[in-house]
């Protein structure tokens, strides 16, 4: 149903998107994920170098997911498969657990060729988890958990949110401090909202699979996951996007608007609608 174009493009999109997943049941080569440029490379480097992103676990996976969820679990092993690169990436940098890289490729190493990227864009792991989350709400299927090395990335992950985190006394909560949000024209910025949320979301999926699994979980992740600050201004009714943002600033990518897949409650749309409204005025304003 609908106009003919618009179908006509969806059917498209979709078998770009499934041309660059290998054939269920092929085992001839490891996949290496898939980039949001494709593997072209233009003649000046563009195009990501074939590089995998944030991109692939939370714009292109949701849609293969939810209509071929088989063939979406290639994502989800390809990141499974890179978990030794991603270990590798946070011992790097001082932390435990995993940091899974901001640009992937082969490896699961860090190979981002601007360092503050890959240094600082650590939402990238809360996106891996909100992938590996969608996919058991799906398909609820456990093997890929318990056989298939599920299991080890969620608890890495959440391994490395309890090293990330540092204790604000003054404000009784836990802290991120020194990221990058989706928001890339800021850096160095302290509890992103977006980065702060996918991360309780993550240790929150982790408590409760670890519970389901019968593992016994760290009182740690259940403490963090309860006191990790997730910023909000409850006289202007919205989330900033970090720490310090003036309202109306501009960003390249609203944060509040990522969340809103991870939070649905009517509080949290009406914020989010504040926060995005007032930025386009501020953008009508400007232009």
């Amino acid at each position: 149903d609908g106009p003919l174009p618009f179908s006509q493009a969806i059917y498209g999109c979709l078998y770009y998107l499934l041309s660059a997943i290998p054939a269920l049941g092929s085992a001839n080569f490891p996949f290496s994920g898939i980039s949001p440029g494709g593997l072209s490379n233009g003649t000046s480097g563009e195009d990501y170098w074939g590089h995998v992103f944030w991109d692939q676990d939370t714009w292109i996976y949701p849609n293969i997911l939810l209509f071929y969820p088989e063939a979406a679990c290639a994502i989800l092993r390809y990141r499974i498969r890179t978990l030794e690169g991603a270990l590798h990436n946070a011992r790097e940098q001082g932390y435990k657990g995993a940091k899974f890289p901001w640009e992937s490729a082969a490896t699961g190493r860090e190979v981002c060729p601007e360092k503050i990227y890959g240094d600082e864009e650590i939402h990238i792991n809360g996106d891996v988890v909100l992938a590996l989350e969608q996919y058991f709400c799906i398909t609820q299927d456990l093997k890929l958990f318990q056989q298939e090395g599920g299991w080890d990335v969620i608890q890495a992950i959440a391994q490395y949110w309890c090293s990330r985190v540092v204790w604000n006394s003054g404000e009784e909560n836990y802290h991120i401090v020194g990221v990058m949000p989706p928001d890339e024209y800021h850096c160095n910025v302290d509890n992103s909202v977006y980065t702060n949320a996918v991360a309780r979301r993550s240790l929150k999926f982790a408590i409760d699979l670890g519970s389901q699994l019968h593992f016994v979980v760290p009182e740690e992740w259940k403490e963090i996951m309860k006191k990790l600050k997730v910023p909000l201004d409850k006289s202007r009714c919205y989330h900033p996007e970090y720490d310090g943002y003036c309202p109306g600033e501009g960003f390249r990518r609203g944060n509040e608007l990522f969340i809103l897949t991870l939070k649905t409650t009517a509080l949290h749309v009406k914020c989010s609608s504040n926060h995005h409204s007032a930025c386009m005025l501020m953008w009508r304003t400007s232009n």
